[in-house]
């Protein structure tokens, strides 16, 4: 347990409206609870306008046991309460067998393979179509078009690292 307060955050960043979590450390219960803490408040933090989606990566996680697999159904209904759609990725054949075992379905949980099909997926959710992109420049607000031109700006600036 003593690696747990060594690493206590997973790096994050934003990148087309979806917070990216590749999780690449060990899983202890006490940097679960500050992950699903961190991506909440990063998904809260943003804004009506900010992030949509979370990309969660377990491809690394090697065990998963009930705490860690009710930690992820719980960031996926709580994001969903918040305004975000969370899709886990990298989930290979033993942990897809693990979280069976622990009941957790579909249903609870949306997946994909990859990180692209993932972003694809959440395409609609982070770009309707009744986007600001697709109204004329001339019908477009002042703080849309604010809206649209610092966006660019915090997909590269939004990250949170262990130092934070």
């Amino acid at each position: 347990m003593e690696g747990a307060n060594t690493f206590s955050r997973v790096g994050m960043h934003v990148m087309r409206g979806c917070l990216i979590v590749p999780i690449q450390i060990e899983l202890y219960d006490e940097v679960l609870q500050q992950l699903q803490r961190d991506i909440l408040n990063k998904v809260n933090d943003t804004g009506v306008k900010g992030v949509k989606g979370v990309i969660i990566d377990v491809s690394v996680v090697e065990i998963i046991d009930s705490f860690i697999a009710q930690i992820f159904v719980d960031i996926c209904r709580m994001t969903a309460l918040i305004g975000a759609q969370t899709i886990l990725i990298g989930i290979r054949p033993a942990l897809a067998g693990a979280l069976t075992d622990l009941g957790i379905g579909v249903r609870d949980i949306h997946t994909a393979l990859t990180l692209d099909h993932a972003i694809s997926q959440l395409e609609p959710v982070v770009s309707p179509a009744t986007s600001v992109l697709n109204i004329p420049e001339e019908d477009m607000t002042h703080e849309d078009a604010e809206y649209w031109a610092e966006d660019a700006e915090d997909e590269a600036d939004l990250y949170v690292d262990e130092g934070q």
